[in-house]
């Protein structure tokens, strides 16, 4: 008899119990020297190896994320706040493949974010874009668990800081450069924020009507009156692009660069610290609510969708009751 290489195979029957307490018989199974199944496999190597057959995905996640890199029409914030958390994660990780993505590459972002001294509420609406845009990536082969190393804050509280009638006479008294004074009255006279501010141009300025007509970022276009001053200000804008890039003879000035110019100023008048530029749009909700007491009014002037957002400029002054406006109501007070 020729000897093989084929292993010696035996047949082993296996007794087991029935539910009567019966013996039966399973039926015999092909067992290798050793005492090892052959065609069974530890359910751990069947995960690795399913592992092993599964395909890389094609594409870079910088390849995937291009769509999302381009900027969305005015009005769309959550997409562009999207466009923000993908151009990082296109920076960081670029070249990698979605399943290379790994914490280092977000804590990477998270660091350098937080270096940026960006205020509570932008942390507040972008930490979850990246989390969105970390979802996203999850659903073409990147670690799930990655969402958990961005931070997580808490509703921050509004502030209310605005500027009494004294302390905005020193900031206009103050002496400044003409693109800096433009910004300010942008902000104060229009109510404008300021990065709309510095990019506020001829083609939204109606010379015969004296208005300004500006575009929200939540796509609303508002039209404001110019004040006598800022029309002043803006004739000497002869130049393209925007005002204050036109009088500060730059091609742009960055809001980094206006935000320290204004603190500058600040110190100049003799203020205390901690005023910002959007304070000064806080301080005409409240004058225009003062002299009209219309939440509608002020609602239009800084182009809010709701007039929630437009009470957290105003809350505590519209909270005081006027004297005497219960009493037109009720029939006058008693000592009439």
């Amino acid at each position: 008899m020729l000897a093989t290489s084929r292993p010696h195979v035996h047949q082993r029957t296996i007794v087991l119990r029935g539910v009567a307490g019966q013996r039966r018989e399973a039926a015999p199974s092909r067992v290798l020297d050793g005492g090892r199944r052959a065609h069974l496999r530890k359910p751990k190597q069947r995960q690795e190896a399913k592992k092993s057959t599964v395909p890389r995905y094609a594409a870079t996640v910088g390849a995937i994320l291009a769509p999302l890199c381009e900027w969305a029409p005015s009005g769309k914030v959550k997409a562009r706040q999207d466009t923000i958390a993908a151009r990082a994660l296109v920076e960081v990780a670029g070249a990698c493949f979605p399943d290379q993505l790994t914490a280092a590459h977000v804590t990477q972002i998270v660091g350098d974010w937080q270096h940026r001294n960006w205020s509570q509420w932008t942390y507040y609406t972008t930490w979850p874009s990246l989390r969105r845009v970390l979802d996203r990536l999850a659903l073409v082969g990147a670690p799930p668990n990655l969402q958990k190393f961005v931070p997580r804050i808490n509703l921050p509280a509004y502030r209310s800081t605005h500027f009494p009638p004294e302390h905005l006479a020193l900031l206009l008294a103050a002496r400044c450069p003409v693109w800096l004074r433009c910004l300010v009255l942008l902000c104060h006279d229009c109510g404008l924020r300021a990065r709309t501010a510095l990019q506020c141009g001829p083609e939204n300025y109606n010379t015969s009507a004296q208005t300004i007509t500006t575009i929200t970022k939540r796509g609303l276009s508002v039209t404001v009156p110019v004040s006598a001053r800022l029309a002043r200000v803006l004739v000497l804008a002869t130049t393209g692009g925007s005002f204050v890039a036109a009088l500060a003879g730059v091609t742009a000035v960055s809001y980094s660069a206006a935000r320290a110019a204004y603190v500058r100023l600040c110190q100049d008048a003799g203020l205390p610290p901690g005023y910002q530029l959007h304070d000064l749009r806080r301080t005409v909700a409240r004058e225009l609510y003062a002299a009209t007491g219309s939440i509608q009014q002020v609602q239009a002037l800084l182009g809010h969708d709701s007039p929630k957002t437009t009470l957290s400029y105003i809350c505590d002054a519209v909270v005081a009751v006027k004297p005497g406006a219960l009493a037109k109501i009720n029939g006058g007070n008693d000592a009439d």
